[in-house]
């Protein structure tokens, strides 16, 4: 049957006939800022619509200020931008003086060992008698009345330590390994619910071994390195031994086991960082670049594999130098929406509507640098970017290809040489670092950077040659540099709402060795 006159004389769709209201809901889905400033040039209706609607005004604030508000909670859409304007200034100045709650360590863990997750604090017990306590930041209690819930690790494997997916699914992946016997080395994964510490009730496997062979015989437990990420319904984890490395896929669910790549011990250093849910950043030694590979999970036609996308330079070394470790620090992302509250949860919702997007967040590289003869160890080497801008690189760069630092580096990377002994952090589009006693926090939010008119925005950054690196390294990713702040401690974490500072007492009474300073903003 001929059909095609039943379109001959089809009014077109015309959004702009739409009643307002409706016209505004359908850009509210638009999740990018272009689209919505989009609206705003394409023609003076829609000018109108965006500028005299409060939502999409707040939508663009929450957008340029990295953050996404689900708009679930209970507040007006005036108080929501009231709240952001009162977070954006209080970091913008982080006037810390006296802590919000001062509390004090699990008795359980005397070192300062801890994370955050989820607005969970998590004191780590990685040696003998593994385990965690953990205590949630969003109590309506006094977070010294508040009591830390204990979990303890039941596995006889040495070296215990913990990936979590508290957002996600409750859950925590325990590792270990098990004593190498012959030339064998063994590592075990637990599946456990982050709340409880039983095995996780989605896993089939309490537990799901790993074994490799080693050229080395009875290869020590201490000579063996891992590193693993939660990335949904899988763990991606990273094999050292002395002889090999291997890149496991793991599936925590069903406990199948995808060794994705071998290579020859050295290739990497021990770490990782997920720039996105299928992309992941690996420091190269030897070559002194920075690997992107997309790992992909495989499907019921093709094996799980993992494949370089491209490779990243880093600044030149003097000759004599070489670059004997580095680190890859950056927030854990989860693969659902991670400011949706459950309503039927017993958990207090968030303090803020809101929260920055893990997606969007810098990631820190930082690099060890040694003279080989005569000896001499420079300070650390902290080199931060966003993920956007490797998301951006992976996907314009021709598969296989290495990227000349001069191509990527000045634009896209802030490098920064820090004393021995300073701690650094980076939390959402933020870094903060602690020396003498004080703290100071670099903010690349381009909007805010933008905002700031000139003031305490610090344009460009230059490192002279003739010191550890060869060239100079110029770094032309503006920031908004707020006033360093007096903060004693020995070390700290942060996120988007909170400074936690930990300092060690020392003393006869375990129940007081680590005392916690709560910092509050906005």
């Amino acid at each position: 049957m001929d059909t095609s006159h039943c379109f001959h004389h089809t009014k077109p769709f015309l959004l702009l006939s739409l009643p307002t209201e409706l016209v505004i809901r359908i850009i509210s889905f638009l999740h990018c800022a272009d689209d919505i400033s989009a609206c705003l040039r394409s023609c003076r209706k829609l000018r109108d619509v965006v500028t005299d609607s409060q939502l999409l005004q707040y939508l663009l604030r929450t957008t340029f200020a990295g953050v996404h508000d689900t708009l679930t909670s209970g507040l007006t859409i005036p108080e929501r931008t009231k709240v952001l304007q009162r977070w954006e200034d209080a970091w913008r100045d982080p006037a810390i003086q006296t802590p919000a709650q001062c509390f004090f360590g699990p008795a359980t863990v005397p070192a300062l060992n801890y994370a955050t997750h989820d607005d969970y604090l998590i004191a780590l017990r990685e040696g003998p008698s593994p385990g965690y306590s953990f205590l949630d930041l969003r109590t309506s209690l006094p977070l010294q009345d508040a009591l830390w819930t204990e979990v303890n690790v039941h596995t006889s494997a040495a070296g215990c330590t913990f990936t979590f997916a508290i957002e996600e699914h409750d859950l925590v992946i325990a590792i270990a390994c098990q004593t190498p016997q012959d030339d064998t080395v063994s590592l075990e994964l637990l599946p456990l619910s982050f709340s409880s510490g039983s095995p996780h009730p989605l896993a089939s496997n309490a537990v799901i071994r790993l074994e490799v062979s080693s050229s080395e015989a009875k290869v020590a437990s201490s000579k063996v390195k891992w590193k693993a990420e939660v990335v949904g319904d899988y763990v991606l984890l990273l094999l050292q031994t002395p002889a090999s490395e291997y890149v496991y896929l793991v599936s925590w669910m069903d406990g199948k086991a995808s060794m994705l790549r071998e290579s020859v011990s050295g290739r990497y250093a021990p770490g990782f960082v997920m720039v996105s849910r299928n992309i992941v950043a690996f420091v190269c030694m030897e070559r002194r670049v920075i690997e992107l590979c997309g790992v992909f999970p495989g499907s019921q036609h093709a094996a799980p594999s993992i494949k370089t996308l491209c490779c990243l330079d880093l600044p030149a070394l003097k000759p004599g130098e070489r670059m004997f470790s580095a680190s890859c620090h950056g927030e854990h992302i989860p693969v659902h929406d991670y400011t949706q509250h459950d309503a039927t949860s017993t958990r207090p919702a968030p303090r803020l509507p809101f929260r920055t997007s893990p997606e969007d967040a810098l990631v820190e590289f930082v690099l060890g640098v040694e003279i080989v003869s005569p000896h001499f160890v420079y300070g650390p080497i902290s080199l931060t970017t966003s993920r956007p801008a490797l998301r951006e690189i992976a996907r314009s760069t021709t598969p296989g290809a290495t990227v000349p630092w001069a191509a990527w580096g000045p634009v896209c990377a802030q490098v920064s040489l820090l004393m021995a002994g300073t701690k650094h952090r980076v939390f959402g589009s933020r870094w903060a670092t602690t020396s003498f006693r004080t703290i100071g926090v670099r903010d690349f939010n381009a909007y805010r950077v933008g905002a700031a008119g000139g003031n305490g925005v610090v344009r460009s950054t230059v490192i002279p040659s003739g010191g550890v690196f060869g060239e100079e390294v110029v770094s032309r990713q503006p920031f908004l540099q707020t006033k360093r702040t007096r903060l004693a401690c020995d070390d700290f974490l942060a996120d988007s709402e909170r400074l936690l500072a930990f300092s060690s007492l020392g003393g006869d009474d375990p129940q007081r060795s680590v005392q916690i300073d709560l910092h509050v903003f906005g």
